[in-house]
């Protein structure tokens, strides 16, 4: 079980144990629930992306950085690991359509990461791909600014985590 005592900085260490950037709880939570026959969606790409990827079917990332992806697509290349699909987007000002990427993927997901840029546009397409009964992890749902966004999911269930930022799991009700 992860927790907030490790003196290594939690991004740092995210990469290096190859865990996501995400407050503990949120990861403890993520990894009982997580199976190996389901599906992640994540906008922002890293150490999450490979351990996603060693718990489920299919992981597919999107991210704006060119370098980072690089780096990210070198460490996977390393692991052996073939489950994970990474897409570049390039920056735009608005970021539409980093966000509307989730549009052109088939299927639906157990698990929607928002967790890159553009994160208000990025709930508003996360929400059409997520599986009835399953969840859309936002990462710093403490900022202000991420409002519009948690207001597109005010009819889910959502349970909101703190420890030195926030991050909150949405639950998409069945049937919609």
């Amino acid at each position: 079980m992860l927790t907030s005592s490790d003196p290594t900085p939690h991004g740092l260490r995210a990469w290096e144990n190859c865990e996501p950037w995400l407050v503990y709880t949120v990861v403890n939570f993520l990894d009982g629930y997580l199976e190996k026959d389901m599906r992640v969606f994540e906008w922002g790409c890293g150490g999450s992306t490979i351990w996603y990827s060693t718990r489920v079917k299919e992981v597919i990332s999107v991210d704006h950085d060119p370098v980072w992806l690089d780096k990210v697509n070198k460490r996977i290349e390393e692991k052996g690991i073939t489950n994970s699909k990474r897409y570049l987007v390039k920056k735009e000002q608005c970021f539409s359509n980093y966000a509307n990427f989730a549009h052109s993927v088939e299927g639906l997901f157990d698990l929607v990461v928002v967790d890159g840029r553009g994160r208000v546009r990025c709930m508003e397409a996360g929400k059409d791909i997520v599986k009835p009964g399953g969840y859309l992890v936002l990462d710093n749902s403490d900022r202000s600014y991420y409002a519009d966004g948690i207001n597109f999911l005010s009819d889910w269930e959502s349970d909101y985590h703190y420890d030195r930022w926030g991050t909150t799991i949405f639950k998409k009700p069945i049937g919609k």
